[in-house]
């Protein structure tokens, strides 16, 4: 079982070592393509990794980013990098 605290571990253990964001990304998704790796929210974790490639955001925003847009919440923020990513995925 992967948890999604496990997935921000593994993505800020990448960073750490001065993988870019495609890097990251690419791991990830060889991650959850492993049949043998259970999710425990994989569409979040899926949805998560695409904004990890195309943003800046940090793993955090990325996956509340990404869990807004699936579980259709509002995003409510100071932090005005999440909320222009927000709107331009909700548009």
């Amino acid at each position: 079982m992967v948890t999604d605290v496990i997935v921000a571990e593994i993505v800020y253990v990448l960073i750490g070592l001065g993988k870019n964001r495609t890097q990251v990304f690419e791991a990830i998704n060889l991650l959850i393509r492993t049949i043998e790796f259970k999710f425990e929210n994989e569409l979040i974790i899926s949805k998560t990794n695409q904004y990890i490639k195309i943003t800046k955001l940090d793993f955090a925003d990325c996956y509340l980013l990404a869990r807004s847009i699936i579980e259709k919440n509002e995003i409510l923020s100071f932090d005005n990098a999440l909320n222009k990513e927000y709107i331009k995925s909700v548009s």
